[in-house]
């Protein structure tokens, strides 16, 4: 229980990342868009962000942001690969 607690009081930050949106039709093309996530890590020695323990999309950025967003959570045609990260890592305030 006590490892349990210990993860839920990690702490997070926002990132952005490349992302690249495959259909499953072969016919379809990929997108590619940048997904905000938020993150859970551990803290390195020096009290930065360190290894990552958990990812979860947000949202995409831009004008078709939740467009793509309901695209990627109504089903399982897409594939998303997350590529680079654009932003340095910090943690949320």
């Amino acid at each position: 229980m006590k490892n349990q607690s210990r993860i839920f009081d990690m702490p997070h930050c926002t990132v952005r990342y490349s992302v690249r949106l495959t259909p499953k039709a072969v016919d379809g093309r990929a997108v590619d868009a940048v997904g905000i996530f938020y993150e859970e890590r551990e803290q390195d020695l020096l009290g930065q962000p360190g290894d990552l323990i958990s990812r979860r999309l947000v949202t995409f950025s831009g004008p078709s942001g939740y467009s793509l967003r309901d695209l990627m959570t109504r089903g399982n045609d897409w594939k998303m690969d997350v590529l680079s990260r654009i932003d340095p890592l910090k943690w949320d305030s």
